[in-house]
Parts: C-alpha cells; structure tokens; sequence
C-alpha cells in the first residue's frame, strides 16, 4: 500500500502507537497504520491522501476529526464578549462565518478576556487574555485544553496590549505593554524568561527572529534567545508622519508590515513595508481608510494580508490587501485580533 508519511498528535503534541480504524466524518474512514518499512501512514476510503498534511484528534463531542493544511485557510477573530469567556469567531476568506467557541468561565467576575491570538506549527490557537493574565490553547475545532502563564504574566488591567506569537519551535511570547516586557514560555506551556521590550504594541516572527513593535514608530529586530539584531523606525513621510505603532506582520517573503494609528489624523492610518533588516520599502492603505487596526495577518498561500479595522463605535471590519491594491473588507460586528490558519476544519462542526 502506497501512503503519506504523517504526523499524529494528541493534545497538540505529536505521539505514535495509534493503528485503529476512525470515524472522522459522515462518509469518511481514516485508517492510520504502519506499513512494512515501519513508517507510519494514513488512509480514507481505502485510498492514500495526497499531499496534504493530516491531523487527527478528538472534536468538541468526543469524535474522530481530521484536518488537513490544503485549502484556501481560515481567519480566527478573537472577540470582546462582554467580559465573558474567551469567544473566538472562525471565518472563511469570504467573511463568511463557519463557527464560534468559547472558553472556560472566566477566573475574574469582569474585564477583558481574549485579546491576542496566534497558531502553533500544527494549526492549534493560543489565546492571550489580558485581564484573566493567562493563555488558553485551543484545537481549531476550538476545543479547550489547557491555560498556563497566570504566575508569571502580569498584564496590565487597564491596557489592551496583550499580543501573542509562536517562533518555528512553537516557543511562545507574550507582550506585556504596562511592564515593558515579553514573556517567553516554550512548547509546553513552561516558562522560559521575561525579556525588556520598550511599550511593545504588536510582535511577529519572520525570519528566524522576533520584531517587536513600540507604541511610538520603533521596530526591534531580535534573535529567539533576545539578542536585538537591529532596531528601526517607521519613514516619517510628510503628512503622514507616524505615531502609534499598533500591529506588525510578516509576509511571505519575510518582509515586516507595521500599522500606525495616529491618533491625532484618523484619516492617515498607514501600512508601511520593510524588508528583513529594517530597510524601508513602500506604504499602502488607500483607497480604503483605516480608523484603528487592533491586528494583522498574511495568508501565507496568497500573500494577502487581512487586517481588523475597529470602525470606532461601528462594526469592525476585515481588510485584505494584496501587496499594495486594495481587494475588499467583510464586516465582522466585533474583533481584538485576527490569524490566519492554513489548518481549516474539515467538516465544520
């Protein structure tokens, strides 16, 4: 039998021994097995995938799921919810709206609960809560697993900066706006170390390092232990002279987009683009005016990068934009921030 070598995980964590015949859904069988080679593989229907990577795991009602990393991806939106339990929308890149969970009672009676949001290397979402001073993980089927970091998070109450994001190791590292920090845990949830970081806003990982973005116009380059590698400002062109660093992404060829929201010109919102080193290249945001991007993310199969504009008392909106050409924005009523996710659930629940 001809198959592709997969990979299993159980609670996020890859394991091996499975060799049992599952139901992951209405009309499909999922076999995973070890050939004569000794090398794991997975069948459906009695035939091989191909050239997709699977995942496999228990859904929200205990059965048999599958996901695979081919497909168009789906965009997680984290939303305010009142100050109730993490509430996290999944959409399609249409706008369409496939499914919502929540999370756990909240820890506190009020506040702001999910705020940051990002996936680890198999598709599973972390969400950083900014008042609850823990991270939850999720399945994308949005499935509860676990939360950690309560005793060495100390995220400010009254500030909403709590960002989150995974390097190649699916180290994570939380920015802590108030403490001029980022705390850094590594795959299992365990804490690692607090590094300085000046009022870091937004943060993204590109080539093999970290970019924290200050709330002035300051990007730093660090490497994944914290050795800053280089630090540069946003271009201060004319009218649009920048303030506010808010949120920063990486595209597909490692080049760094950082948003600025000058709260003193509501019009001159801007995306400016830098390459690896800090070089700057070129801005864009027009004809769409942004009011206050709260996040960013590229779809890392097209290079369109999808931007959550809260309309300041209106509906927030999901922007998208392919290099510098404005293509459409989809109204989402709410949202903190937003990720991108090639692992899309397949079925929906």
């Amino acid at each position: 039998m001809v198959g592709e070598k997969i990979q299993v995980f159980r609670l996020g964590k890859e394991c091996a021994g499975i060799s049992t015949a599952i139901s992951p859904g209405v009309n499909d069988k999922v076999k995973i097995h070890m050939d004569n080679t000794g090398t794991w593989k997975l069948t459906k229907s009695g035939q091989a995938f191909t050239n997709d990577k699977v995942i496999v795991m228990r859904d929200n009602n205990g059965a048999w799921v599958y996901h695979k990393s081919t497909g168009p991806g789906t965009l997680y939106i984290t939303k305010y919810n009142g100050g109730g339990p993490t509430k996290v929308g999944v959409y399609g890149l249409d706008g369409t709206l496939g499914f919502e969970f929540t999370g756990p009672p909240p820890p506190y009676p009020s506040g702001t609960g999910a705020w940051g949001i990002c996936t680890t290397s198999t598709g599973w979402i972390l969400v950083s809560c900014l008042d609850y001073h823990n991270i939850e993980l999720y399945s994308n089927y949005g499935t509860y697993y676990t939360s950690f970091g309560t005793d060495y998070l100390d995220l400010d109450f009254h500030d909403d900066n709590t960002r989150i994001v995974c390097d190649a190791q699916d180290n994570i590292y939380v920015t802590e706006f108030a403490s001029n920090a980022v705390v850094k845990f590594d795959s299992n949830g365990t804490f690692t170390a607090t590094y300085t970081a000046t009022q870091p806003e937004g943060i993204c990982y590109a080539n093999d390092s970290i970019y924290v973005l200050s709330w002035g116009s300051q990007i730093t380059k660090y490497s994944t232990d914290w050795v800053m590698q280089s630090c540069f400002t946003a271009n201060p062109f004319g009218y649009f002279g920048p303030n506010n660093g808010f949120a920063i992404a990486s595209d597909t060829a490692g080049n760094i987009h950082a948003v600025f929201n000058d709260s003193a010109i509501p019009s001159s919102k801007t995306v400016q683009v830098f390459d690896a080193n800090g070089n700057y290249l070129s801005y864009y945001g027009w004809p769409y005016s942004f009011y206050w991007v709260y996040g960013m993310s590229c779809d890392q199969n097209t290079g369109i990068m999808y931007f959550l504009d809260n309309k300041g008392g209106a509906p927030t909106n999901v922007v998208s934009f392919s290099g510098n050409t404005y293509l459409t924005a989809f109204n989402v009523s709410e949202g903190q921030a937003i990720v991108w996710n090639a692992y899309a659930p397949i079925p929906a629940p």
